[in-house]
C-alpha cells in the first residue's frame, strides 16, 4: 500500500486511473482497480467518475460506461510522508547495528593483538558495552518482523548469541 501510493505521488499532482497504475506497476488493470479502490475506502485517495471512452467496430468514438479518475487526498500525502519517516529510521538503525558490528570486530582484533594488559581490560570493557548494545539494536529489529515464527526464531538466536558471550 505505502509502495503504491509513494508511486503516485512521484507521478505527480495529475488525476489517474487504474490503467495508468497498471502501466507504471506493471500489474493487471483489475489488480490496479482494486488497489486503488481500496485506498479510496480508507480516504487516501478521492476520485471522480467520469464516461469512459472507446470505439465501436466501425470506428467511431462513443461513451460505454464510466471509470474512476483518481487524486491523492492530503491524508494520502501525510501517510507517504510518514512511510517515508519510518523508512529512513529503519535504514539509520540497520547501518548502526552494521557499525556495531565493526566496532566490536575491531576491539575483539585489539584484545587479541595487544600486549598491554591496560589496553586489553579497557577494550574488554567496551566490547562488552558494544555487545550488550548491538544485542538490543538486534531484538529491536526482530521485534518488527510481522512473522511470528520468524521473529521467534530471530529472537531464540540472539539469546543465544548473548548466553554464549556472558552478557548477562
Amino acid at each position: 500500500m505505502d509502495t503504491l501510493l509513494r508511486k503516485l505521488v512521484d507521478y505527480g499532482p495529475k488525476a489517474f486511473d487504474a490503467e495508468t497504475v497498471a502501466h507504471l506497476l506493471g500489474i493487471p488493470k483489475k489488480h490496479a482497480s482494486n488497489d486503488l479502490r481500496r485506498l479510496w475506502q480508507r480516504g487516501y485517495l478521492k476520485r471522480i467518475r467520469v464516461k469512459r471512452k472507446c470505439k465501436t467496430s466501425s470506428g467511431i468514438e462513443c461513451y460505454r460506461g464510466y471509470k474512476y479518475l483518481y487524486t491523492l487526498s492530503s491524508k494520502g500525502l501525510n501517510r507517504v510522508e510518514w512511510a517515508e519517516r519510518k523508512f529512513l529510521r529503519d535504514i539509520i538503525e540497520m547501518r548502526e547495528v552494521e557499525f556495531l558490528q565493526k566496532a566490536a570486530q575491531y576491539l575483539q582484533l585489539i584484545i587479541y593483538l595487544s600486549d598491554n594488559i591496560d589496553v586489553k581490560r579497557v577494550a574488554q570493557i567496551a566490547l562488552d558495552r558494544i555487545l550488550r548494545v548491538l544485542c538490543f539494536q538486534k531484538m529491536k529489529l526482530a521485534g518488527k518482523v510481522k512473522n511470528k515464527k520468524l521473529r521467534d526464531t530471530i529472537m531464540y538466536k540472539i539469546l543465544v548469541d548473548i548466553f554464549s558471550l556472558n552478557l548477562i
